[in-house]
């Protein structure tokens, strides 16, 4: 029955992807032939994004390019600040909260207080009152603007999921791709296929490559995640790794409480049952979700039906930067984040901070 539910909505569906499909190559190639503008800037601009809704690991490389640049630049980034509450043009400050930027803008303003970290819809409007101030960045990374053709970056990073193949998904709302994949890799300068296993093989490498369809000039990286110390939202950095950390507290027989509000929270959780395999529950919320006095609650009870002892909740970094601006109950002496490290895999010399700042080096 399962399956033939699924075969039936499919067929409503693809019509509804096929005219998606038409209005997005359309306006695509409007762009291409001139027809809609791509506004350029005397600024590097480096374009971060994906060709798929969610869950491609874009903010950790975001930062990632913005610790290599930040060290030699005056960095800005720019993002639509997404399910932000605020309109328009704005700054980050001390006195911003998430709610105003959006979550993922101030998880980065957080980690660099010496970038300047901005919102607007209109992403050239954005750069025109970056560059209009009294000190204006020296470099531009635009977060989640690969599909804004208003702007014309000079470097295009696009971010596929290896776990999610972008050559085998289709059109929304069909599939999760927001324009058809072949376009998406073709415009871009570099290509990163994030989220790669461990044992990542040449062959596997080989058969990923070739499925890509790339320009000879095109160069492309392999990415995996890894996980940081554990931090308490009050400020505490645990001085064991993640998996140490989680080994630790199951052997003291504790339990745990897992919250999450991310696009893809499965990564993180099978890497949780490795070294915590039982005694954990699992608390999901919608990606970019906003942390009410409700959900406080279901927390609390969630705490509860866990089993006598000690207890523990972790959660992630995007989720403890809204957390954490909340009058939280007292198991906020209980509650931990991880932050997510972006490690890459056989870069050899050909790395991407060093394409990053070369690209800037000549363009500055």
């Amino acid at each position: 029955m399962h399956t033939v539910m699924n075969v039936f909505v499919k067929i409503l569906l693809k019509p509804l992807a096929s005219i998606y499909g038409f209005c997005v190559t359309l306006r695509n190639a409007l762009f291409d032939i001139g027809a809609l503008k791509s506004r350029s800037f005397n600024v590097p601009i480096i374009c971060v994004g994906n060709a798929t809704v969610g869950g491609t690991g874009k903010t950790p490389h975001t930062e990632y390019i913005v610790s290599v640049l930040s060290k030699k630049y005056r960095v800005a980034t720019l993002s639509r600040g997404y399910k932000r509450k605020s309109k328009g043009f704005i700054l980050a400050t001390p006195a911003t909260t998430a709610a105003e930027i959006g979550d993922e803008p101030m998880q980065i303003y957080r980690k660099f207080p010496n970038v300047i970290v901005s919102c607007c819809e209109k992403r050239v409007v954005g750069i025109k009152r970056l560059l209009a101030l009294p000190e204006p960045p020296q470099v531009i990374v635009l977060d989640d603007a690969y599909q804004h053709r208003y702007v014309k970056a000079g470097m295009n990073i696009l971010l596929c999921d290896y776990n999610r193949p972008i050559y085998k998904d289709k059109l929304l709302p069909l599939g999760r791709l927001r324009e058809g994949w072949k376009s998406a890799i073709h415009r871009a300068t570099h290509v990163i296929v994030t989220k790669c296993p461990d044992n990542l093989t040449p062959l596997d490498r080989r058969v990923v490559m070739t499925s890509l369809d790339m320009y000879p000039y095109q160069s492309l990286y392999y990415s995996r995640v890894s996980y940081g110390k554990p931090m308490r939202v009050t400020g505490e950095v645990e001085s064991r790794g993640f998996d140490e950390w989680l080994e630790r507290i199951y052997q003291s027989g504790a339990s745990l409480l897992v919250v999450t509000g991310i696009a893809q929270p499965k990564p993180f959780i099978r890497h949780i049952r490795k070294n915590f395999p039982d005694r954990y529950k699992l608390l999901a919320f919608a990606d970019h979700h906003k942390y009410n006095d409700v959900d406080l609650d279901k927390i609390t009870k969630a705490l509860v039906e866990l089993p006598n002892g000690p207890k523990y909740i972790i959660t992630t970094e995007k989720d403890a930067v809204k957390l954490s601006e909340m009058v939280l109950p007292s198991w906020i002496d209980s509650l931990y984040y991880v932050p997510i490290v972006v490690n890459f895999i056989n870069s050899g010399k050909d790395s991407l901070s060093e394409a990053v700042l070369d690209y800037v080096a000549k363009n500055n």
